[in-house]
């Protein structure tokens, strides 16, 4: 999971601020002055260039969705999930797998 991890922050620099703005849009519309750059509109949008924008505390992160960044998310998911096939290996040994 370190070498998931690792990879996603490497592929993707800021992805934990836009996580956050992502996680806390709710936010946007009630306290527009904490996370709008300009104080007053805090939008989410998805561009026709593919480039997800999402604010939080007055800057706004970006991703642009492409072939490569959908690519580098695959094999950052799949990582991710690998991780989990010794455990499932062991439990299914032990028989608590059905």
């Amino acid at each position: 999971m370190r070498t998931a991890t690792r990879k996603l922050l490497d592929g993707f620099p800021g992805i934990d601020e836009l996580r956050h703005a992502v996680a806390h849009a709710g936010e946007f519309d009630a306290h527009p002055e904490d996370h709008a750059p300009d104080g007053l509109y805090a939008l989410t949008m998805l561009g026709e260039n593919g480039r997800f924008s999402a604010p939080f505390r007055k800057t706004v992160y970006h991703l642009d969705i492409t072939a490569q960044t959908l690519a580098l998310l695959e094999e950052v998911v799949k990582e991710f999930y690998s991780g989990f096939i010794p455990a499932a290996k062991r439990l299914d040994e032990e028989g608590h797998i059905e």
